[in-house]
């Protein structure tokens, strides 16, 4: 990489984060210490620069990799304290707590890692929360999705900015790496001689992301060492046709509701005669309006309420979640269930 390049590549993420930080806030870094968090941490050091903000580097030991562990911690104190960056350290022994959870490394490592987020949001009463995501990581994502039978969404991969409410905490996250592919990365920090610290773990094929990354990924590039772009250029299409469906999705549900004068019900004979795939969005839709999130509700899901909706009975209904989709005469309506108040005893 050359200066132009380089220059190039910095303009480009400040150009992402101007779009998503505004003068004066201030912003948790996920900070591990490895090459793409430290590239984020290199330019929102130059962005700061430019536009005053606050950065706040926020680092999780998960004591998976016991005196490495203790090394990647050193190392982004160090980092931090040469730039007079504040630092917030956990510590935290993710596979006790897995075990306690009954859940796999990967997921209890993320539920740690957004509740200390949470946490230091609260504190220092910002929302802002930016992770080094990048093209690769996205591809890696996308065809994690395609194997767990995702629909359209799980094809966009990740966003570049979402809202995640975690600990009743209202964080933003941004990720403004998310169109550099991670040669790109590297290749900066070389070019500008700065230091990193590697994770094994991430060569740790137990993981499916892992395996993915060592051994698909390759195979993929050897067939076209443009996937990324394309990739890239695939995800906007998806985008655009789904942005299609739910305006449609809306607008059947609005004209369905102000026909029966009555909230998140439908014409079931106009419902069944509709498209296939509006059909798919409108369901997510009622779903999203309705549980306010669509975690846990994917292709599967849909599918076993289009079943039921389909089907000219009455008296059926099919419960997802807190939702519910039930079919009577020529109505179909969706329900939530009402959290119930504890009992003082």
């Amino acid at each position: 990489m050359n200066i132009q390049e380089a220059k190039k590549l910095e303009k480009s993420i400040f150009e992402s984060l101007s779009k998503n930080i505004k003068k004066g806030e201030k912003v948790i870094l996920g900070l591990s210490g490895g090459p793409d968090s430290v590239f984020l941490f290199e330019m929102l050091k130059k962005f700061a620069e430019k536009i005053k903000i606050k950065i706040i580097a926020a680092h999780v030991n998960h004591m998976l990799r016991e005196i490495d562990s203790e090394k990647d911690e050193k190392f982004v104190k160090d980092l931090a304290k040469k730039y007079k960056i504040e630092i917030r350290i956990l510590k935290k022994d993710i596979t006790k707590v897995s075990k306690k959870l009954g859940r796999g490394l990967e997921e209890t490592g993320r539920q740690v890692r957004h509740e200390f987020f949470a946490k230091l949001a609260k504190e220092l009463k910002t929302n802002i929360v930016l992770t080094a995501h990048h093209a690769d990581d996205n591809l890696e994502t996308i065809l994690l999705n395609i194997a767990r039978g995702a629909g359209l969404k799980g094809l966009l991969g990740m966003e570049e900015k979402i809202e995640h409410k975690i600990s009743n905490i209202n964080l933003s996250f941004i990720k403004p790496l998310l169109q550099i592919p991670k040669d790109k990365i590297e290749d900066y920090l070389l070019h500008k001689k700065i230091e990193f610290v590697k994770d094994l773990s991430n060569l740790d094929e137990k993981f499916n992301r892992n395996l993915i990354r060592s051994k698909i990924v390759p195979q993929f590039k050897k067939i076209n060492k443009n996937i990324l772009e394309t990739v890239s250029k695939n995800v906007k299409n998806i985008e655009e046709t789904l942005e299609f469906l739910d305006h449609e999705a809306k607008k059947f549900i609005k004209k369905s509701e102000k026909f029966l004068k009555e909230k998140n019900t439908l014409v079931a004979k106009d419902f069944r005669e509709t498209n296939k795939a509006l059909k798919k969005a409108i369901i997510r839709e009622l779903y999203k309006v309705n549980a306010k999130t669509l975690k846990d509700f994917g292709n599967a899901q849909i599918d076993e309420i289009l079943k039921v909706l389909e089907k000219n009975i009455g008296n059926k209904s099919k419960k997802i979640g807190p939702i519910t989709f039930s079919v009577n005469k020529n109505k179909i309506k969706v329900s939530i269930e009402k959290k119930r108040k504890k009992v003082q005893y």
